[in-house]
C-alpha cells in the first residue's frame, strides 16, 4: 500500500549561488531520496517542454506517506535570503489538483 504526494518545490532566482545548498538541507528532512533539481545532471538537458531552458530554481519528488507538516516545519528552519518566495507545490494521493503553499506566509499549510 502506497500513498504518494507529488510535489514541486520552488525559490527565488535570488537564491541562484546557494541552491544546491539550500536543497541540500530541504533534503536532510528525508531519510532517502529527497528532491531533485529539473537541472540536475543525471538529466538531459532541456528533457521538459518548450523552446527554452527553465530560469527558475525548481525541484521535483514523489514521496511516499510525506508529512506535508513536518516537511513545512523544517523549511521553515532554513535561512533563505527571499524567505517570501519559497512555494511548495503540492498534490496528495486523494487531490484532483496542485495546491500552492506559500511556505513563509502565516497561514501557509
Amino acid at each position: 500500500m502506497s500513498r504518494v504526494t507529488n510535489c514541486l518545490l520552488h525559490f527565488s532566482i535570488i537564491e541562484k549561488e546557494e541552491k544546491f545548498l539550500l536543497l541540500n538541507e530541504v533534503n536532510k528532512f528525508f531519510e532517502g531520496k529527497g528532491f531533485v533539481s529539473v537541472e540536475d545532471e543525471s538529466l538531459p538537458s532541456g528533457w521538459y517542454g518548450g523552446t527554452k531552458f527553465l530560469e527558475t530554481n525548481l525541484f521535483i519528488g514523489a514521496f511516499n506517506f510525506l508529512n506535508k507538516g513536518k516537511l513545512l516545519e523544517h523549511i521553515r528552519t532554513i535561512d533563505f535570503l527571499s524567505p517570501e518566495d519559497v512555494q511548495l507545490i503540492i498534490q496528495e494521493q486523494e487531490d484532483t489538483r496542485f495546491h500552492i503553499i506559500n511556505v513563509f506566509d502565516e497561514e501557509g499549510g
